[in-house]
């Protein structure tokens, strides 16, 4: 059975993780710089009031700088209660990998890697391309490391950013690039508000539903996974398709197409994609069914969004921010959980 798996590049290299470690996207903000940190770790961010390392992981042969640049981004991994930001260069998004195309001796890869690099990686996958496919979190994030650099650097959050002093600003960003570093920063130390309006600038998941993109908040998506198997739960809606255990949690399984009038023209697949969502403010965990997930990453300015509905939804626009274009298509924004948590869904009343 084939995984989702994330694809990006570090330093160049093709590389992917499963997805169920990977929580959210951001574009690189401005990092504060931690003197002599262990495990690479380039540095740290107030992500909504947590301390996040962010680690840049060396794997060329040849030990040279890493060169920031604005379009990298910072993959959020979660593993147990801890989280940790891994700087890459460029997202290629989800692609379904079978463990059966894994090559799990590192030396037939065409370039050299350091050292440290094959306990991070488990194998090469063969694909259209060649993957270097980084292990389990276990296997090589140390994670009492990780707490004790979170411990340390925790007043951080308390402090003032004017000092730019211990800041990533060097001499390869402009002026104009350092304040866009800093303003990404700041905004990922806001939190959305609590009727659900749009930031100046939020980043969206584009997932396809019914048919339709959608784009959704990435701060609620806790991991993308495969529904192998949901549990069938006596005497619920249609759009509650069963029950999930992911790693000790029972989640129900939702299939958003028929609450918001859309049609199944397409049938679910035997192991469909889907994103684990968290809101925490509700204490509620559920997975939502979606038909491809189009990309992690989407920056949406309030100033691209506009009010103009698609009236054929039947749940209105009581459940949706407005619209925007990604790549010439429509995409509508959707407040996720003022779905979820109305009572046409009542998700929180399953489990």
């Amino acid at each position: 059975m084939a995984n989702s798996c994330f694809l990006f590049q570090l330093d160049q290299h093709l590389s992917a993780i499963d997805a169920v470690h990977v929580e959210e996207v951001f574009a690189v903000p401005e990092l504060t710089l931690i003197p002599d940190a262990p495990l690479g770790i380039v540095g740290v961010v107030d992500l909504r009031g947590k301390i996040l390392p962010v680690l840049h992981l060396q794997i060329n042969a040849v030990n040279s700088p890493h060169q920031h640049r604005l379009t990298d981004s910072v993959l959020v991994l979660r593993y147990g209660q801890i989280k940790v930001g891994l700087l890459v260069n460029n997202i290629r998004g989800i692609r379904d990998i079978s463990p059966h195309t894994l090559n799990h001796d590192l030396s037939s890869y065409p370039y050299e890697l350091a050292p440290d690099a094959h306990r991070m990686f488990t194998g090469l996958a063969t694909d259209e391309e060649t993957i270097l496919m980084l292990g389990d979190l276990e296997n090589w994030l140390n994670v009492a490391s990780i707490q004790q650099v979170i411990s340390v650097t925790s007043f951080l959050i308390n402090r003032s950013y004017d000092d730019s002093s211990e800041a990533m600003l060097s001499a390869s960003f402009s002026l104009e690039d350092q304040q866009v570093l800093r303003q990404r920063s700041e905004s990922l130390r806001q939190s959305q508000d609590e009727d659900g309006a749009l930031e100046e600038t939020q980043t969206v998941v584009a997932i396809v539903i019914g048919g339709q993109l959608f784009g959704i908040d990435s701060q609620l998506v806790r991991e993308f996974i495969t529904v192998c198997q949901a549990i069938p739960i006596p005497c619920c809606p249609p759009h509650i398709v069963g029950g999930l255990n992911v790693r000790g949690d029972v989640m129900p399984v939702v299939d958003l197409r028929n609450p918001l009038g859309l049609t199944a023209e397409v049938d679910v697949p035997r192991t469909p994609k889907a994103i684990v969502i968290e809101l925490e403010d509700d204490d509620m965990i559920a997975v939502v069914l979606v038909e491809d997930i189009r990309d992690a990453m989407v920056s949406v300015d309030s100033d691209q969004v506009n009010t103009a509905f698609d009236t054929t939804l039947a749940m209105g626009n009581r459940y949706l921010q407005g619209t925007t274009t990604y790549e010439g298509q429509t995409m509508q924004i959707l407040n996720l959980p003022k779905l979820l948590m109305s009572d046409a869904i009542a998700v929180n009343e399953v489990l």
